[in-house]
């Protein structure tokens, strides 16, 4: 692997500002940007951040458009920015961590541990 590719590589784990901005409609998976410069090398697979609701890019179909992996849960918006963010690789797991460590009482105040 190159050194520029190593560099690019490691950049990606964090969220990073787009170019341009970009339209999407409620309940599409199409994003449409405007002085954007989408990449399928670049940006498929990645993590993207509309609004502060983050999707993953599934295809990059042009350097204006690209399908999010779930349809766009918010309002229309258009001229919005976004970041893009790690390219994630795999199904998502959750881990459980067993803990017997439950304390249970009637009203919702909080106990005073620091005695």
């Amino acid at each position: 692997m190159s050194l520029l590719d190593e560099l690019r590589e490691e950049q990606l784990g964090a969220f990073t500002k787009g170019a341009g901005t970009v339209a999407v409609a409620a309940g599409s998976k199409s994003v449409t940007g405007s002085a954007t410069a989408f990449s399928s090398s670049l940006h498929e697979g990645r993590e993207i951040e509309i609004l502060h609701r983050r999707y993953r890019v599934s295809e990059v179909v042009s350097a204006t458009e690209l399908t999010l992996d779930r349809p766009y849960a918010d309002d229309d918006a258009g001229g919005v920015e976004y970041s893009f963010g790690a390219r994630l690789v795999g199904d998502p797991w959750e881990v459980r961590i067993p803990t017997h460590l439950v304390m249970l009482q009637d009203d919702a105040t909080l106990p005073d541990l620091s005695r």
